[in-house]
């Protein structure tokens, strides 16, 4: 009798710490904000090492560009892509995002413990793009990094002499909704309802990468991360 009143005052107050969707928010905003900061300060150290080769460079960019912060990224962005499987006692939480990073977490006593590393997904294969032909129009890529920020690389010729110096040969930006723009000076340019507030250009980097060079108008603060314009997260067209 006093063992099965004690499991199941265990069970029960098991079930009644199981932690829900909220709380597993509040972990995404304060705890694992912080790891993919340290992810993304890795990336910049070490531009050409494993982690940036692995094509997760826009999504830490986009962390780190928000100007609502990354808690408040992460909640948005992660959420979404999140499933909970309910075991009453405990839960498990997988969150996969852009095709690039994935987490599992277990649920329990409103805590989470990490069940399988926080590891990227491999970048695709493809060939990269060429260099616009002579003669022929501009191309362009276009890729949607989450909370309204696009990024837009094109073969027009960078317009910045201190990247062309480098070895940077073609523009690419970033732009986000004028509504998330703290002040008008905070952006390189304004076209209706977007606002650029970072400028740069690309050039070709190793295997199917390229090396993007962005200044951000705000504090001046550049980044230099690795794409790829062909794993799936860019959309290609035309553009004269």
């Amino acid at each position: 009798m006093r063992t099965a009143l004690f499991v199941t005052l265990l069970l029960g107050g098991l079930a009644a710490t199981n932690p829900d969707l909220d709380d597993y928010q509040h972990f995404v905003r304060h705890h694992l904000a912080q790891r993919l900061d340290a992810m993304y300060q890795e990336v910049i150290r070490n531009p050409d090492g494993a982690l940036a080769r692995r094509g997760v460079a826009p999504f830490l960019t986009a962390v780190a560009l928000l100007e609502g912060g990354t808690g408040d990224y992460l909640a948005q962005a992660l959420l979404p892509g999140t499933t909970r499987k309910d075991y009453l006692i405990a839960s498990v939480y997988t969150t996969h995002v852009m095709d690039k990073v994935d987490v599992v977490y277990l649920g329990i006593f409103r805590k989470f413990i990490q069940l399988d590393g926080l590891h990227v997904s491999p970048a695709s294969t493809a060939t990269p793009p060429a260099a616009r032909p002579a003669g022929m129009a501009h191309a362009l890529w276009e890729s949607d990094w989450g909370s309204g920020i696009q990024a837009t690389a094109t073969t027009r010729p960078c317009q910045r002499k201190e990247l062309t110096a480098e070895g940077y040969q073609y523009a690419i930006t970033v732009d986000i909704p004028v509504a998330r723009l703290a002040k008008r000076e905070h952006a390189w340019a304004v076209q209706g309802e977007r606002a650029q507030t970072l400028d740069g250009c690309w050039r070709q980097g190793t295997d199917d990468l390229v090396r993007a060079k962005l200044i951000r108008k705000k504090d001046g603060k550049v980044y230099v991360i690795n794409l790829n314009l062909q794993d799936g997260s860019w959309r290609h067209r035309p553009a004269r």
